[in-house]
């Protein structure tokens, strides 16, 4: 998975919270850490120490709260389940509605093995059971 740098790591998780699309989140954290390198080299270059340097940049470039309440605003850049969430949620519904009755199914199908194991054990339980409530009835009646 894509990790984003230390200066932005909390702001890719801002981003997708706030509806922000992964592709353009990525996309986003990428471009701003270049321009934070950009900002940071220029600062160096004139003459601020490094603490200083970083400052700058960062104040330059804002908050990761402002930045992901900018991009939040800008719908283009958000997923369309955060741009349509009406039909994002039918849609799961639907999903759900579709895939809940094969469930069961998928399930057997994959533990056929298990299932036929038990069948023939409570099949056999079952015989014996019925086996010695015929013995009893005939031995007392």
């Amino acid at each position: 998975m894509h990790e984003a740098p230390p200066q932005f790591s909390q702001l890719e998780k801002l981003l997708r919270t706030g509806g922000v699309s992964a592709q353009c989140a990525k996309m986003l954290v990428a471009e701003l850490q270049d321009h934070y390198d950009d900002l940071l080299e220029e600062a160096q270059s004139n003459r601020l120490d490094l603490d200083a340097a970083i400052e700058f940049a960062r104040r330059a470039i804002g908050s990761d709260e402002q930045i992901a309440r900018a991009a939040a605003a800008q719908v283009e850049l958000l997923s369309w389940s955060a741009r349509y969430p009406m039909f994002a949620n039918c849609g799961r519904s639907l999903v759900y509605a579709i895939t809940l009755p094969a469930a069961p199914i998928y399930f057997c199908l994959n533990q056929a093995s298990s299932i036929a194991r038990w069948s023939a054990s409570i099949s056999l339980a079952s015989l014996i059971t019925g086996t010695l409530l015929l013995a009893l009835q005939s031995l007392i009646g």
